[in-house]
């Protein structure tokens, strides 16, 4: 699921190896079996789980949990990611002192990353210096084809802001292969959700444009022409607005999957040369296909790229790179850069000083730092377990599958094939990208300089193995990450060794613990398999139509059933998109039900103790403003619904804590929904 709880900088790279997929983010916490009982004690004569489970479980954590000043929120993941960033930092700080070694090949490297960001004074003397190279770039831009010439060049060698995107992602119809894709950049605020309330839109862009202006200053303009550019950049955004994609829109996958050949690509624009711009960087006219990510946008590119929005193209692209580039130079710079995003989120503080280091160091090394905390931190004992976990689960969705009455034999097949097939991820990865041996990082050149270096191997990487078959036994993340996640391009679940923590899962919980905590989240996993996107792919990760056309429609029907239960709902004045948040719904109710029902396999099974493990998961407590822009932006249910309204559709839940009509957590039975 989740929300970055904390503002920190992570050195971006060039982002060409992007895959599709419905990802569930989580950040942690630790609690002990103890914990359970004291949480129902304290709360028994105030409040009960027939009122209120998420209150009745969480209320005296909710009363005493405190935000930080850096984070968005507090929550059941963001404490576990704080216990193992707090045992990282003593590492990191001793790997820094050449007291633990990382492997020869990454440690001199990862060491001088920690000391580039971690000396202040030398970046404070540089100032605004190193950006200026790519400031005055686009500034020299007098024609369409210098802003082609601009985005071979610059815009893909070291990712920065162009009115053209591009990546290479893994081909949704042959997974194991890669494929170009062009999109739509993204616009200045957070989602297109963000521009129908005018007055809304009118306040977060004099916010964006009162942020901005200290940072354009700092980087040499003048107030006027600063305000001059904001202006311009705003205006340019105004002309990508209606191609843009609502967060329900973008939740749909196939939206995002248009193949077009290179000839239609070109036929787009003449004065562009689209098609000339793919085949030069990446060096090769074989390409047979590619994806338009936003076809809309393409078909309208020539009113909105052309000579006359020239001067608004520059001033958007300059607002757009000055603000990134602001994140690697000096404090003044990075510290004004960092006001928009705090008075978006309502966060206090943001990295600086070591902590910085830290945060830049590890995103940039994440597998390597994540193999290093795995074969440190994870047993081999919690493996088995955890896999014993998910072997159990798997045959509960296979038993499902058998007795559905409503699919067709032939999509029942198909779909037992895919749980077949699934891959099971547990812990950390048996290796790691090889990119990380490009990477270097010189101690003589600036933040920002290094920074540029490192896009540009990334992108010649990506570019280099374009041609070649996907690995698939690689992440793409660190063990050390609080998360878990479905990848429907290579059909396996993923969870990370750091995320295997109480109270999702401990050796010395009770099994019913772990079936609520990470049982409920291996079967939500599992369920993104079956999810309105997940359902598109087939056993080997390729978009395959495995359904049969009434089987199909027949989903989408059931679907509804959620879509009209979520509608309607709030949290703190804040609607439920019920749209949005359809295919996390769908992964919750069949993560929660598969999970309950294999943990009734096993002996001494507790639905009780069961229930308020997962109602644990759930628990946060979060700025409003973050709230706010979570529940406009995010495919996930702010999580006191997840809590409460998951366990409403469930027989067994009635049962055990004896809800009648008149209690709030009551719901009668024909209005109880299930899917899987």
């Amino acid at each position: 699921m989740k929300r970055n709880k904390k503002i920190a900088l992570l050195l971006a790279s060039a982002l060409l190896l992007s895959t599709v997929s419905s990802s569930f983010l989580v950040d942690g916490l630790l609690v002990s079996a103890e914990e359970t009982t004291a949480v129902e004690e304290s709360n028994a004569e105030s409040l009960s789980p027939k009122t209120d489970l998420y209150q009745f479980v969480n209320a005296d954590w909710l009363a005493q949990a405190t935000i930080q000043a850096d984070s968005l929120s507090v929550d059941s993941f963001s404490e576990i990611q704080d216990k193992v960033e707090e045992t990282l930092k003593e590492d990191v700080k001793k790997i820094v002192a050449g007291e633990i070694q990382l492997p020869d090949t990454y440690h001199q490297n990862f060491v001088n990353l920690y000391q580039i960001v971690n000396n202040v004074e030398r970046r404070n003397e540089e100032g605004a210096a190193p950006a200026k190279p790519y400031l005055d770039k686009i500034a020299s831009i007098a024609s369409v084809d210098d802003l082609r010439n601009y985005i071979i060049n610059e815009s893909s060698n070291f990712a920065l802001p162009a009115p053209i995107t591009f990546g290479i992602i893994n081909n949704p119809k042959k997974s194991d292969e890669q494929m170009f894709a062009v999109g739509q950049p993204s616009l200045l605020l957070p989602a297109k959700d963000y521009y129908a309330d005018e007055t809304q839109k009118a306040q977060l862009f004099d916010l964006l444009t009162q942020t901005t202006i200290p940072v354009l200053v700092g980087m040499g303009y003048s107030e006027e022409e600063a305000a001059t550019l904001m202006e311009q950049a705003i205006a340019f955004d105004a002309l990508l607005v209606p191609y843009a994609r609502t967060s329900a829109e973008s939740a749909d996958i196939t939206t995002q999957i248009n193949e077009r050949s290179l000839e239609e690509l070109g036929g787009y624009s003449e004065s562009l040369k689209l098609n000339e711009l793919v085949t030069t960087i990446l060096g090769t006219e074989d390409v047979e296909h590619l994806i338009v990510t936003h076809p809309e946008y393409y078909e309208a590119i020539n009113d909105v790229v052309n000579e006359e929005n020239l001067g608004l193209i520059k001033s958007w692209m300059t607002v757009l790179t000055a603000r990134e580039l602001a994140s690697f130079l000096s404090e003044e710079l990075y510290t004004a850069n960092q006001q928009y995003t705090m008075a978006l989120t309502g966060v206090q503080e943001f990295s600086t000083g070591e902590d910085l280091a830290f945060d830049v160091a590890t995103a940039n090394y994440d597998e390597v730092i994540g193999q290093y905390y795995g074969q440190t931190y994870f047993g081999e004992e919690a493996r088995q377990q955890v896999t014993e976990m998910v072997t159990n689960i798997i045959a509960v969705y296979r038993e499902r599958l058998a007795k559905n009455d409503w699919l067709s034999q032939a999509t029942i097949d198909g779909a037992i094939k895919k749980l077949d097939n699934l891959s099971v991820n547990i812990g950390y990865p048996d290796k790691i990208s090889d990119v990380y041996d490009l990477l270097s990082f010189d101690t003589e050149k600036s933040w920002l300089e290094n920074v540029m270096e490192n896009r540009r191997v990334r992108n010649e990487y990506a570019i280099e193995h374009y041609s070649e078959p996907v690995d698939k036994s690689l992440w793409g993340m660190g063990a050390q990450t609080v998360n878990a996640f479905y990848s429907p391009l290579s059909n396996g679940i993923y969870f990370p060794a750091a995320f295997l923590q109480a109270p999702f899962y401990s050796i010395e919980q009770t099994p019913s613990q772990n079936y609520g905590g990470i049982g409920a989240v291996i079967a939500h996993e599992i369920s993104h398999a079956f999810d309105t996107n997940g359902a598109l792919f087939d056993e080997n990760g390729n978009m395959n139509n495995w359904w049969t056309e009434e089987d199909f429609a027949k989903f989408e029907e059931k679907t509804q059933a959620f879509v009209t239960q979520w509608s309607g709902l709030e949290v703190a004045g804040n609607p439920v998109n019920a749209e949005l948040t359809l295919t996390e719904n769908i992964a919750d109710a069949g993560g929660i039900s598969a999970s309950l029902e294999a943990l009734m396999k096993q002996e001494d099974a507790d639905a009780k103790e069961f229930f308020f493990s997962w109602a644990r998961n759930w628990r946060q407590n979060i700025r409003p403003e973050a709230l706010a822009m979570i529940m406009a932006t995010d495919e996930h249910a702010p999580n006191p619904l997840r809590a409460n309204m998951q366990v409403r559709n469930l027989d067994l839940f009635h049962e055990v804590f004896e809800t009648k009509e008149g209690d709030a957590m009551y719901l009668a039975p024909e209005e109880r929904i299930s899917l899987w």
